[in-house]
């Protein structure tokens, strides 16, 4: 391959941003030119105009595809670990493709893999517009041509392609135990390997939209440690379209059980951001107590930015995020501030981040009072206000009594009565005379839908049902107001009626759909895909 400085000066920024280090060697100057050439194939289809919005988001997209390329051959596992974890959990090694019917070498690039990071890259582009991307580009010949040149690209030159060592000893080498290198690591996974940055860009991107001034980001001293903040949260708690899972479970997948550091980043736990007050320093740890709840955490100082003469016992307070990092030790991760105990409002109404378990079994008692309050079923159909609010006390009264079974009539009389008054002041989210769809989500609670898809429900039990009505299935897929578990209810149930294009029926895309309905639950929901109790318990 004829190496030209030309491209490098035009592409490298690019390449450089899904890599962990800022310098070109030899390795990347090969795989800069391999993204030239398929930049050069868009450029001589008509599909850069009518893809692309603009030439930074096709050199962005093909570097991406070299990055593929260049993983395989490196054999860094970011693609294989996706397969991997779509296998465990569908039983295939990638979705929308029957790969039984053609060749497909795990160890090599394949032509579906390929159709895949077309479709992801697409689908991340436009994830919030309610629209779903065709995996198969029936209906674009122009996109199946052009894949097929990028993999002959790619075959031809898997003998020649070098392996980028630097990229694997990142991933792979662990010269020390510090949290702040395991942290890197899942910097780079999160926010720069290919498959994550396409989505951290545009997550970062709205992050950025803030603090901008005259349509350039301008960032003061506190933006930045905001913007930093952020970025850290998004390290530890934000969950990738790809199977809606952390960083931390994707990058243990991508080592493997077998690599002595696959158990401690399998363990990691999300970041708690809260109040601690400071018990005890030692040598190399600090005692701390989460105000709320009283819960006692042993805090390493490794990561810890406060000065040691700032921290005093039984008088500072630590605002600060925090990670369980091994043998029921945490590190702090984030900015932070202290505050003095004896200046901080304690309100006892405080949710509590260490509840996770209480939360869950009142969703359980929850769950009991609303099948007693509608003859065992999780779907209730209303109209209005009012008589939501009469269903909701109903549920109420019988939850009072699940939750604690010695209390007297008079007494739950006495607290419906605070609750009816407390209920009048509650703005709902709907008209007050509109029928509406109550669901029980078991992982989180009431859920309430609106006229637009309860009058497309054809269950027998619910009046407002119009024959004939329908709802578009993209919408219902890709629209993060339905959760997972009502949308399987309404499907497995089959309980909704359905508006399908005439394009799904042609190449079976509706099939292809349903067939791969979690996986795409997972990717246009992401966090919310995890549905949380919807409780808060308070001290």
């Amino acid at each position: 391959m004829i190496i030209s400085l030309k491209f490098i000066k035009i592409l490298g920024a690019d390449w450089l941003k899904f890599h962990p280090y800022d310098s070109i060697d030899a390795t990347d100057t090969y795989y800069i030119n391999l993204s030239t050439r398929i930049l050069q194939m868009f450029n001589r289809s008509s599909l850069t105009s009518d893809f692309f919005e603009g030439q930074n988001d096709a050199k962005n997209f093909v570097c991406y595809l070299a990055a593929y390329f260049e993983d395989v051959i490196s054999e860094t596992r970011m693609f294989a670990a996706f397969r991997k974890i779509h296998e465990k959990l569908y039983g295939k090694l990638l979705p929308f493709y029957n790969l039984t019917d053609e060749e497909y070498y795990e160890d090599e690039v394949n032509r579906r893999d390929i159709h895949f990071l077309f479709w992801y890259y697409f689908s991340v582009k436009y994830i919030d517009e309610e629209q779903l991307t065709d995996p198969f580009w029936e209906n674009i010949p122009d996109i199946k041509q052009i894949i097929d040149s990028i993999y002959n690209l790619f075959e031809s030159e898997f003998e020649n392609a070098p392996i980028n060592e630097k990229l694997q000893d990142f991933i792979f080498q662990f010269d020390d135990n510090k949290a702040l290198t395991v942290r890197e690591k899942l910097e780079f996974i999160a926010q720069n390997s290919y498959l994550h940055n396409v989505y951290f860009s545009k997550r970062f991107a709205e992050m950025c939209e803030s603090y901008k001034r005259n349509g350039a980001v301008v960032l003061t001293e506190e933006n930045n440690i905001s913007l930093y903040d952020q970025r850290i949260n998004y390290i530890f708690n934000d969950c990738s379209p790809l199977f809606a899972i952390l960083a931390k479970d994707y990058y243990a997948e991508l080592l493997r059980e077998e690599h002595p550091y696959y158990q401690l980043i399998k363990n990691i736990s999300k970041r708690k951001f809260g109040y601690f007050l400071l018990q005890k320093k030692e040598n190399d740890r600090l005692i701390i107590k989460h105000i709320p709840s009283n819960k006692k955490i042993v805090l390493s100082k490794e990561m810890v930015m406060f000065p040691d003469h700032s921290l005093h016992e039984n008088e500072t307070v630590l605002c600060i995020g925090i990670v369980e990092w091994s043998d029921g030790v945490w590190q702090m991760m984030g900015s932070g501030f202290l505050l003095v105990e004896d200046e901080m409002n304690r309100n006892p109404a405080i949710d509590s981040i260490f509840a996770d378990d209480l939360k869950r079994n009142t969703i359980e008692k929850q769950k009991m009072a609303f099948i007693q309050a509608n003859g065992g079923r999780l779907i209730k159909y209303l109209r209005g206000k009012e008589a939501f609010l009469q269903f909701h006390i109903k549920i109420t009264r019988i939850y009072t009594k699940i939750a604690d079974p010695q209390i007297s009539d008079k007494e739950i009389n006495e607290l419906m009565q605070l609750f009816i008054a407390h209920q009048n002041n509650i703005d709902l989210p709907f008209d007050d005379d509109e029928p509406i769809t109550v669901f029980f989500n078991e992982s989180s609670g009431v859920e309430m839908y609106r006229y637009n898809v309860t009058s497309c429900l054809s269950d027998k039990n619910n009046p407002y049902y119009i024959k004939g009505e329908t709802f578009d299935w993209e919408t219902l897929i890709t629209i993060g107001t339905f959760s997972k578990e009502f949308i399987r209810y309404i499907i497995e149930n089959k309980i909704i009626t359905l508006e399908l294009d005439e394009d799904i029926h042609s190449y079976t895309m509706y099939d292809t759909i349903t067939e791969n309905l979690d996986f795409l639950l997972r990717f246009y929901r992401r966090n919310a895909y995890w549905s949380e109790p919807e409780v808060s318990i308070q001290y």
